[in-house]
């Protein structure tokens, strides 16, 4: 069955009904799913976009759409994308696909740029919709605006449009206002800024523990007015029947934050809470480190090094739950996410040489040595620490920019330091043949190191300035001894050192004053470049902080031990709970909707809430897609009207311009006409009055 055929039957005869009718029309529902999954699969998306067989019917242009974009069908799939649900979702995940799809084209061996280069226009066309109908959404109404962004969508893996757009790195559709907002409330958490509050918040967590009333001064964003009124109406049971679920629902004095406990866990639920309270941890854990690092290692840990290990084991905890909570369906691809990040990296990275110098930190006294290499491990591991302070620092806004900055100006030095490698080596191994044509280089030998050092050191001196060569007037004062230091050996019939002079200066003029310059030339257009979208790469910036520290334990490092341990058991619970078999719910205890989501633990009223707001949400959506479409509309009729003003105008121009030089024309013709006939006969007698009224150009009268 072709492509053709499938989507012809589709759209015509199997979606008329909820069910496929025929074994044929089944087989090509089938053949679109396997045609998208097996796309989609390799494109790290099987998660947002895969369906189970009664699925598909559910939603056939979602079908439709993702079959269209994979197969790289743009005018069926900018059709397809004016109908149907959440066409904010579908153009994010468009996109992702289209770029996944160019960046996997550029390894094959058939590439063709034109093909590259239409892919990425395809995903800048999805990229614009969705930020022209969230624009649209953001005009029409501002709060359900905020909900669409923030509401799960249960046909795309239950991910918000926030977390879709992260998942292509979309840092201008996080930029906009709206997504800004939100991302500022899931900050705050609750928390509101007023009076001075949200600046004293900041400051106050050095004294949180010294003066803990102060928690119960900060001001609560309160639930809105109709969300306490729905409160009392179910626990009343004046909004229905009395039910066993509705007597242990919260009393509405929880909606307001009255109790004590309420605003304690309230607090140190808010991210920014959680990043501070980290942040003083983590800098108690350096303080600890640096004095440890300072003084000398006794045989076998001492209590410092084992709370350092607590807080090893902390940060391990940590990382394992940030894979855990990685987007992707396979380990493999929340891996691979999450190695995406230079943090990450750096994190395993000190983590792994931690535990390797807490193990020969071990050893007996007789081995010395290995309680130094535990040392140069200690030391390693206290740097890479340090540098993750930066991460910390990004939460401001010109630091966090700077610290990007860095980032890319590293990948550029990466490439420059290879050019150089080549140049110091070259250089390096020429220079020292020549000035120490008697040294025997071996591997067994043991003065090879020293002679490494002697073959290198003095060039990489060389880039930053200094030459290491003496005035020419001092060498020839000093017996056998060249301008380099180095003894004269009459090498190379004494032209040695001027050899080397000129290795000298080439080697120079290459790297210091060629590369170097390169390589600044290339920091201020990473500079220029980053400075250009500051803004967005801020707010970039700002989403991941919040996205991690959204799912961290309230308490800080090494206390997060027992919320991870606790999670621990509730996860093994649950999977043992599953284990058992389930009970007969044929009684209506337990029911579950459509999707197979169960209300046994939820009220009616809530249940059908949420179904409400959602299905108001995707109307919502709907009717902005289509202000968006009229206005498209409207838009080009513009165009249309004013290309054609223009071009009615233009041949109105030179209508009149064509009008007045057409006598003029003539004329000239007549003119020339009659001289020729006069040159013609030269002896002709003098022409009459009606000659001469030919030749002349007469009055012409100018039209109104």
């Amino acid at each position: 069955i072709s492509h053709f055929q499938a989507l012809d039957t589709l759209f015509y005869r199997t979606y008329k009904n909820t069910k496929a009718r025929t074994e044929i029309e089944r087989e090509m529902l089938q053949f679109v799913q396997r045609t998208i999954n097996s796309r989609i699969l390799s494109l790290e998306l099987v998660d947002y976009v895969k369906n189970d067989r009664n699925a598909c019917l559910l939603d056939p242009f979602k079908d439709l759409f993702l079959w269209a974009v994979t197969c790289n069908k743009m005018e069926i799939a900018k059709a397809l994308w004016e109908h149907g649900e959440n066409p904010i979702a579908k153009a994010l995940i468009a996109r992702k696909i289209f770029l996944k799809t160019a960046e996997a084209y550029t390894d094959h061996s058939q590439y063709d740029a034109h093909i590259h280069a239409k892919l990425e226009e395809n995903a800048r066309y999805f990229s614009d919709k969705a930020i022209q109908l969230l624009e649209q959404c953001s005009k029409e109404k501002t709060e359900d605006t905020k909900q669409l962004i923030n509401k799960p969508i249960p046909g795309w893996g239950k991910k918000t449009l926030i977390e879709l757009a992260a998942l292509s790195d979309f840092q201008e559709f996080i930029c906009l206002p709206r997504c800004k907002d939100i991302n500022d409330q899931k900050w705050r958490a609750g928390i509101v800024p007023m009076d001075g509050e949200f600046i004293n918040l900041k400051l106050s967590f050095t004294v949180i523990l010294l003066f803990f009333p102060w928690l119960f001064f900060i001001r609560y964003k309160k639930d809105q007015i109709h969300s306490c009124n729905r409160c009392k109406e179910v626990h009343d049971g004046s909004a229905g029947p009395p039910a066993q679920p509705i007597q242990r629902r919260s009393t509405p004095l929880k909606c307001l934050f009255t109790k004590a406990g309420d605003k304690i866990k309230a607090f140190f639920s808010a991210p920014i809470s959680k990043f501070w309270c980290n942040f003083i941890s983590y800098i108690y854990f350096l303080m600890f480190f640096n004095f440890m690092a300072l003084n000398q290692l006794d045989e076998g840990p001492g209590k410092l090094a084992y709370v350092l290990l607590c807080y090893i084991i902390a940060f391990t905890l940590e990382e394992i739950r940030q894979i855990k909570d990685e987007i992707g369906l396979k380990f493999k691809h929340k891996l691979r996410r999450y190695f995406k990040s230079t943090w990450n990296k750096l994190e395993t990275v000190s983590i792994v040489i931690f535990i390797g110098a807490f193990t020969l930190h071990f050893q007996p006294i007789e081995r010395e040595e290995y309680r130094s290499y535990a040392r140069f491990m200690y030391s390693a591991v206290l740097f890479l620490c340090v540098m993750k302070l930066l991460q910390l620092l990004s939460l401001f806004r010109k630091i966090g920019v700077y610290v990007v900055m860095l980032q890319k100006m590293l990948i550029d030095v990466a490439y420059f330091v290879l050019i150089l490698a080549v140049l110091v080596i070259g250089y390096a191994v020429a220079r020292f043949s020549v000035l120490y044509p008697k040294e025997r280089f071996g591997f067994s030998s043991k003065s090879t190191p020293n002679l490494m050092r002697k073959v290198f050191l003095v060039p990489i001196f060389q880039l930053f300035g200094e030459s290491f060569i003496d005035k020419p007037e001092e060498a020839e004062g000093a017996n056998n001894i060249t301008v380099f230091g180095t003894p004269e050996y009459n090498n190379i019939e004494g032209y040695g050192e001027v050899v080397v002079l000129w290795f000298t200066f080439i080697y120079m003029v290459l790297t210091s004053l060629l590369l170097v310059n390169m390589l600044i030339a290339v920091f201020n257009f990473t500079y220029s470049v980053v400075e250009k979208n500051a803004d967005e790469v801020w707010h970039w910036q700002n989403y991941n902080l919040v996205r991690e520290y959204e799912g961290k334990s309230r308490f800080p490092a090494p206390f997060s031990i027992l919320s991870h341990l606790r999670d621990l058991v509730v996860y093994l619970w649950k999977k043992i709970k599953k284990r058992k078999p389930k009970p007969d719910t044929s009684s209506g205890n337990d029911k579950t909707d459509s999707k197979g989501c169960s209300t046994k633990h939820r009220s009616l009223n809530e249940y059908f809430n949420e179904q409400a707001e959602l299905n108001e949400l995707i109307q919502f959506e709907r009717d902005c897609l289509g202000h968006h479409l009229n206005e498209l509309i409207k838009q080009e009729k513009a165009q249309e009207e004013a290309q054609r003003k223009i071009l009615k105008q233009l041949t109105t121009e030179t209508n009149k311009k064509q009008y007045w030089r057409w006598p003029a024309i003539n004329l000239s013709r007549r003119k020339n006409s009659i001289t020729g006939l006069d040159v013609a006969r030269p002896n002709s007698q003098p022409t009459s009055p009606l000659t001469r009224a030919f030749t002349s150009p007469p009055d012409l009268v100018k039209p109104k």
